[in-house]
């Protein structure tokens, strides 16, 4: 009986976190940033900042769901969420937008970057100002928080939650993959090639940050 309500489990997990984990998004986009900049590991790094607030979080809401969706309901910690999620993508569009034009000027990509540009950070703080992400656990994944629970809180969330984060991580590094391909283009492609991403870093950032509007 446990082993057929873990397999449930299991389906039920994959089939409703590919809404969230594979959706498009500032995370999804950063990714490939990260990667054009990097490497393939920028997702692994970006996928281990995810988690670290993930986790945390979804096991509040087993023990406080009411409160935090009663928080997120107020419009202005969505707005202030949404403020400073904003701003840190500006910042990070701009520090690739940088990299872009030294590039096309016949230098190289900064090595020296902000702790605010490194994967990890990015992961942790794309993750945790999303008033979206945070939305997402309260209401869709909020059925996986409530089927994990009936098997207890140590065992169902140690069904759920891997059955759930591994597809961050393959998302994150396949993306981050992807865009570390370009670093075959020459120098100046692949200039043009970080100015376009970062681009599409505020495009993705400026569609999130609308729909709170």
């Amino acid at each position: 009986m446990l082993e057929l309500q873990a397999l449930q489990l299991i389906g039920l997990t994959v089939a409703l976190s590919a809404s969230g984990a594979l959706s498009p998004g500032p995370l999804s986009a950063a990714a490939v940033v990260n990667g054009a900049r990097q490497s393939w590991r920028a997702g692994v790094k970006m996928a281990a900042g995810h988690m670290t607030f993930e986790l945390p979080f979804v096991v509040a809401i087993g023990l406080a769901a009411y409160e935090l969706r009663w928080a997120l309901s107020l419009s202005i910690v969505r707005y202030a969420l949404g403020g400073v999620l904003g701003a840190f993508i500006v910042y990070f569009s701009a520090a690739t937008a940088i990299d872009g034009l030294r590039m096309l000027r016949g230098g190289d990509p900064e090595v020296k970057v902000s702790l605010a540009s490194t994967p990890y950070v990015t992961g942790l703080a794309l993750t945790a100002l999303n008033p979206f992400f945070l939305l997402w656990w309260l209401t869709v994944g909020l059925v996986l928080v409530e089927a994990a629970s009936t098997m207890g809180l140590v065992v169902g969330y140690s069904i759920m939650y891997p059955s759930h984060v591994w597809m961050d991580y393959a998302w994150l590094t396949l993306l981050s993959g992807l865009g570390y391909q370009g670093r075959r283009l020459s120098g100046r492609k692949y200039g043009l090639l970080l100015l376009a991403l970062s681009t599409v870093m505020l495009a993705a950032g400026a569609y999130a940050l609308m729909a709170l509007a």
